[in-house]
């Protein structure tokens, strides 16, 4: 039971990767290489942790190249507060901390009421200061 369980845990963080979703894959292998404490499976510990290190790569240059993506939805749509905030989504993820609270900013500008902007704004400059 107990290794069709790792199985499982293993093959999630591949449908994880798989559907794009690097972030949920990245924490799903972080959970699993935790998980496993056996001497025996080391060598598999070590490959996990440089599949992640891989993945994180990935996501990273997958925002990157997001990046001018959203800032030109931004431009066309200066009215509309949703690319605003992806374009700060974007680059909180980055660690571009002052520009992703400029982009909540603008959201909330546009969206007084837009609460994801608001939160994402406060943990933008939790994290600046």
């Amino acid at each position: 039971m107990g290794g069709a369980k790792k199985k499982h845990e293993g093959s999630l963080a591949a449908s994880y990767k798989a559907l794009g979703d690097l972030p949920r894959a990245i924490s799903n292998f972080e959970e699993y290489t935790k998980k496993e404490k056996r001497a025996s499976e080391q060598t598999w510990v070590e490959v996990a942790r440089k599949e992640i290190d891989r993945l994180r790569g990935e996501a990273a240059k997958a925002q990157e190249q997001a990046a001018p993506a959203r800032a030109k939805a931004s431009t066309r749509a200066p009215r509309a507060p949703v690319p605003h905030y992806k374009v700060g989504l974007t680059q909180l993820r980055l660690g571009n901390f002052a520009w992703a609270i400029e982009a909540f900013r603008r959201a909330l500008t546009i969206g007084p009421n837009y609460q994801a902007a608001r939160c994402r704004s406060d943990a933008a400059a939790v994290m600046h200061s």
